[in-house]
């Protein structure tokens, strides 16, 4: 084979290796009719278009998610995207008949993307945005880790070869974006960490810029501070993440 026709040849082979690595994705997207005094839900997000454990995974969780998202009430139990959708627009009714004077209909958006993929972790990013009454709505991200050479879902504990070593840097690099100097406490800045000390937030995730901590609203800080987040370049963790980057 010539040089260059073999240069091709490679080249063709890993592209469509790398192509293979990658999940398939479609757009699950859900919208209700609009109308002027009734709730609003808007809804989407990548859904896995393969038939695999890891698909079922994928699928399952940011559909539980959402789920959880849109059900206010506890005691009823829903299975699915529509059910959820009921439930909500159900809330809205009960707080009318409640409180006739509170008209205001509610809304609720969730929008996913893929935030990461190598050929070991995959990372979903899913934004949600609702308003329930009140002075203002509420506004979240919540970061789903998964392992595709298990098919299985990455507890935050399971990101990291030592947790304990991690959140001592974790805890450098958050003081260092604060502006919060290295020999004073977590909270001296005004934060609310329970008890003064700092701990990881419920959220992590993989993105292209590195691996991001993210405290959503009133997680360890006041509704007008808004979401903290601090990413850590990737060359400062490899030796300290349990899934290797590829």
């Amino acid at each position: 084979m010539k040089p260059f026709v073999l240069l091709l040849f490679s080249t063709f082979l890993i592209v469509s290796c790398k192509k293979k690595d990658k999940i398939t994705f479609k757009t699950y997207e859900y919208k209700t009719e609009k109308c002027s005094d009734c709730s609003q839900v808007s809804i989407k997000y990548p859904k896995v278009d393969e038939e695999s454990n890891l698909a079922f995974v994928i699928n399952t969780s940011i559909k539980e998610e959402v789920i959880s998202f849109l059900t206010y009430d506890d005691e009823i139990e829903v299975t699915t995207i529509e059910e959820g959708v009921a439930a909500f627009k159900k809330g809205h009714e009960n707080i009318q008949k409640l409180h006739p004077d509170e008209s205001t209909p509610w809304s609720f958006n969730a929008n996913g993307n893929v935030a990461y993929e190598d050929m070991n972790v995959i990372t979903i990013a899913l934004e949600v945005h609702s308003f329930t009454g009140g002075a203002h709505g509420y506004s979240s991200k919540t970061f789903l880790n998964f392992d595709k050479k298990t098919g299985l879902e990455i507890e935050n504990e399971e990101l990291f070869n030592n947790l304990d070593t991690f959140t001592d840097i974790a805890e450098t690099f958050f003081k260092r974006k604060e502006q919060i100097p290295e020999s004073d406490s977590i909270n001296s800045t005004g934060l609310m960490f329970e008890a003064d000390i700092f701990y990881l937030p419920e959220n992590i995730g993989y993105t292209k810029e590195g691996l991001q901590l993210l405290y959503n609203q009133y997680e360890v800080s006041s509704f007008a501070d808004g979401t903290i987040s601090v990413t850590i370049p990737y060359e400062k963790l490899k030796q300290h993440l349990s899934h290797s980057m590829q």
